[in-house]
């Protein structure tokens, strides 16, 4: 059996940085195969927490970590890291050799809320570009969302990167390209995390 996917997002062969405490796997087998779950949280021994089922077309899927009588296991807490792989059993009993391993490392701490170096209001004109820049959470992987609020409460966002050195961050707005009217807006920003958690 292969695990293919977890909560949508592709699974490489790298550690995931996730903020989903309760994540669902994905994966093919064989048709109809018996699918037992195994995990190993923070360096401690693989059990077997959960078995599925594939369908007929060799697809299953699990939310984890969850016991075989479907009660949840207590959630997996920040600052986890945890193993899962998976076994496969076929109509006929012969059992698989081990899937490859998904690795996670449980993020669930929000990055503080980045600066913007002015104050919360720009001034607009069509023809004018306004260059925006601050200071956010210095880590690799994440972005700033710009809120540009206008007077009726429109709301059109951007977003660039972030330095993952400094924690800087700058981004040229452009009116025209962006469709901005004329008028004030109120600024604000907001910082994404490799693990997708939102600092504001």
């Amino acid at each position: 059996p292969v695990i293919t996917t977890m909560n949508s997002i592709k699974v490489g062969s790298t550690t995931k940085l996730t903020n989903i405490v309760t994540p669902i796997i994905f994966g093919t087998s064989e048709k109809n195969a018996t699918i037992l779950i195994y995990h190993s949280r923070n360096g401690g021994p693989t059990e077997n927490i959960s078995t599925t089922a594939a369908n007929l077309s060799g697809i299953w899927t699990q939310k984890v970590p969850t016991t075989n009588t479907g009660a949840p296991l207590p959630e997996y807490q920040n600052g986890d890291r945890v193993t899962i792989n998976v076994v496969s059993i076929d109509i006929a009993g012969n059992r698989s050799a081990t899937s490859n391993l998904l690795s996670l490392h449980i993020d669930t701490l929000k990055p503080v809320k980045p600066t913007v170096n002015i104050d919360n209001t720009i001034q607009t004109r069509l023809t004018d570009k306004v260059s925006l820049s601050g200071s956010a959470e210095a880590s690799p992987n994440t972005f700033i969302t710009i809120h540009m609020k206008d007077s009726t409460g429109y709301e059109t966002t951007v977003t660039t990167s972030v330095d993952a050195t400094t924690g800087l961050w700058s981004k040229e707005i452009d009116p025209v390209k962006l469709k901005l009217k004329s008028g004030q807006y109120t600024v604000t920003a907001t910082q994404t995390d490799e693990a997708g958690n939102i600092g504001s």
